[in-house]
């Protein structure tokens, strides 16, 4: 068989059936990096939020396609990942890929940045300024210790400036806050939502009922 050359993406008809074959999948190759793109909970005409999972897991697709893209991003030398995905899924509306990689940003040690000018960009791409980084789509700042959890990560990351450099970064845990003693070479932070405040335009407010252009 040919070596993948790019992501592999999956469709299934329903929900169940799309997280059976990501658990199957999983099992026949545990060195696959499966990705599953969920389907909100709410119906399309519902209100509700989505669930913290299905907004981690969507995101994770989306860092994971705008990766190969992304100026300053080392991709991890793992496979290319294989999508699992439900028709409803799918159907689901989500960034366009021109937002999602203008609002995505990979962070390197050694790089030179406009703090100021950094966490403004953070905040228009969905963050949440906080105290203490516990959860994903948050961020704070202590003097030249800046903590940030992009929720395609699996743990939050630790920007540490001397200066306008980065001098290290290093994921650490958010229960005790402790920073792991392996540094990354680089971290790719992505927007915290799939819906972003600023690009709530007139030409995303047309495309609601009531709001069409007028002959």
């Amino acid at each position: 068989d040919r070596a993948a050359t790019g992501p592999t993406l999956l469709v299934a008809a329903r929900r169940d059936r799309a997280l059976a074959l990501a658990e199957e999948l999983a099992a026949w190759s545990p060195a696959t990096t499966i990705l599953s793109f969920a389907e909100p909970g709410p119906l399309f005409y519902e209100s509700s939020a989505w669930g913290p999972r299905t907004i981690r897991s969507r995101l994770a697709v989306l860092a994971a396609l705008a990766a190969n893209v992304t100026p300053n991003y080392r991709r991890p030398a793992s496979a290319h990942p294989v999508i699992v995905a439900s028709a409803r899924g799918l159907m689901s509306l989500t960034l366009p890929p021109r937002d999602f990689i203008a609002s995505t940003r990979a962070l390197k040690a050694g790089q030179d940045i406009r703090l100021e000018k950094q966490l403004e960009t953070w905040v228009g791409a969905g963050y949440v300024a906080s105290t203490v980084v516990v959860e994903p789509g948050q961020f704070s700042r202590r003097g030249g210790i800046i903590d940030i959890w992009p929720p395609s990560e699996v743990a939050p990351v630790r920007i540490e400036l001397f200066g306008d450099t980065v001098e290290s970064l290093r994921p650490f845990d958010p229960s005790t806050q402790q920073r792991s003693s392996e540094g990354l070479a680089s971290v790719l932070i992505t927007p915290a939502r799939e819906a972003l405040p600023r690009l709530w335009n007139d030409e995303w407010r047309s495309l609601l009922p009531g709001n069409e252009d007028e002959d």
